[in-house]
Order: structure tokens, then sequence, then C-alpha cells
């Protein structure tokens, strides 16, 4: 993987993250889900935005 390819996938990334984050937003403000389960899955979305970085970096030729 290039770096070029790399950053075309860290954009692709960060826009998934930030529609889950919106989407998980708007249901809890519409009460369909409660607080704590929102901090969860905030929580599982961050470690899985790390775990793909991290595989990333480990894919990219220098």
């Amino acid at each position: 993987m290039t770096q070029k390819q790399r950053l075309l996938y860290s954009l692709l990334i960060a826009l998934v993250v930030l529609m889950t984050m919106l989407g998980l937003s708007w249901l809890q403000a519409h009460n369909q889900i409660s607080e704590q389960l929102f901090k969860y899955l905030a929580i599982g979305v961050a470690l899985l935005t790390v775990l793909a970085n991290a595989v990333l970096r480990r894919r990219v030729k220098r």
C-alpha cells in the first residue's frame, strides 16, 4: 500500500466515523438509545478506528 492509498483510506475512515457519530448523536437526541449505550458505542467506534489506523500504518511500503 502506498502513502496515497493510505491517505485515501484514512479519509474514508474519518468520514465513516463522522457519519457514525452523527447517527448515534441523532439517535440519542431522539431518545432511541440511552446515554450509557451511546458512550459504549462511541468507545467501540474509537477503538475500531485506532485498530484500522494501526493496520494501515503497517501496510504502507517505505
